[in-house]
């Protein structure tokens, strides 16, 4: 099966398994999820939330690090407003296609100035020298 199949196929799974069961489900689908997060299609509203509230590393991770276009905006300025050094840098370094791309590199920005105590701005490999 093509890859794209792949994840339509298991979007259209979250979509249908709706907010009560996709908690039960991200676990038995896990690398399903993790590659339909990192794809560029569009995520059901509910798996979003629920990957948020997880507060799962890796599955922000694999959002943060989605080559995608202004059809993820407010995905990403949702986790560039976490003010995680870790996501911040896939944030702010991605490859992002059009304009929006300031405004996302304006929100880590600002995340980094609301918590400027935090070391992992600047730690090693942090997105603050």
């Amino acid at each position: 099966m093509v890859t794209y199949e792949r994840d339509t196929l298991v979007s259209t799974t979250f979509q249908l398994a709706g907010p009560s069961l996709t908690p039960a489900l991200m676990p038995r689908l896990r690398q399903e999820t993790l590659t339909l997060l990192r794809s560029r299609l569009r995520l059901p509203a509910h798996l979003v939330d629920e990957v948020f509230a997880s507060g799962d590393r890796e599955l922000l991770e694999a959002l943060a690090g989605a080559r995608v276009g202004a059809e993820r905006q407010a995905v990403m300025l949702r986790l560039a407003e976490l003010a995680d050094p870790g996501l911040a840098r896939m944030l702010y370094e991605g490859p992002l296609p059009g304009s929006w791309r300031q405004d996302l590199r304006g929100a880590v920005l600002g995340a980094a100035a609301a918590r400027p105590a935090d070391p992992g701005w600047r730690a090693p490999g942090g997105l603050v020298d």
